[in-house]
């Protein structure tokens, strides 16, 4: 394989990674808009899409170069194109990483929008209730236990055991939602935040929640 050949499956396989990556994590958002929690067949679902389109993708566009490459890559250009390359793929998963890491508000992290006309509902685990928040005042006060709480995101095996409650949260405007509270520690989806500054009550939480039920 010469120069021209390495830098054609160079950049399809750029593009594959790339495309996997961000269809994977679209596939899987709305799923988890669908479904609790997306498991079993629902992640191969996601990873089968994932992967298909992302052939059809990287393929395209190799038999595209392979239409220009005599035009798009005179020797002197490649080095500039591969080099402007891995730039770009540090550049965009290092900023995913930040992001993924950062310390932010807890309601940022569980990507809840407190603002919707639509109920609220909460199942909780521990006695199966299904519990409905319709009340503007309700809704308010919910949220307010968490409105004021930073967290930051954290390997699971920082994970400090103790009390914990597992909630499943559902609204038309946000979908599902599910995650476990504790003293310390919040799980959000399969996500694990440390809380670093705020005054964050779990029991304080799920003794608002059984006064509802």
């Amino acid at each position: 394989m010469g120069a021209l050949g390495f830098m054609k499956s160079f950049l399809s396989i750029t593009t594959f990674i790339i495309s996997f990556y961000f269809f994977s994590s679209f596939f899987y958002s709305v799923l988890a808009d669908i479904f609790t929690e997306p498991i079993g067949m629902a992640r191969f679902i996601v990873i089968f899409f994932g992967f298909i389109i992302s052939i059809i993708i990287s393929g395209t566009f190799y038999r595209f170069l392979e239409d220009r490459e005599r035009t798009w890559f005179p020797p002197k250009r490649r080095l500039l194109v591969t080099a402007g390359i891995i730039f770009f793929l540090v550049a965009v998963f290092g900023i995913d990483y930040w992001n993924d890491y950062r310390e932010k508000p807890v309601l940022a992290a569980m990507k809840v929008n407190v603002e919707s006309d639509s109920p609220f509902y909460l199942l909780i685990d521990r006695n199966e209730e299904r519990l409905k928040l319709t009340s503007e005042k309700d809704i308010k006060q919910f949220f307010s236990y968490f409105e004021e709480v930073t967290v930051q995101r954290v390997k699971e095996d920082e994970w400090q055991l103790g009390k914990a409650y597992s909630l499943h949260l559902y609204n038309e405007k946000n979908g599902h939602r599910s995650f476990i509270i504790s003293n310390g520690f919040i799980m959000i989806g399969e996500s694990l935040y440390e809380v670093i500054d705020g005054d964050w009550n779990p029991m304080g939480v799920m003794k608002f929640l059984e006064e509802k039920t």
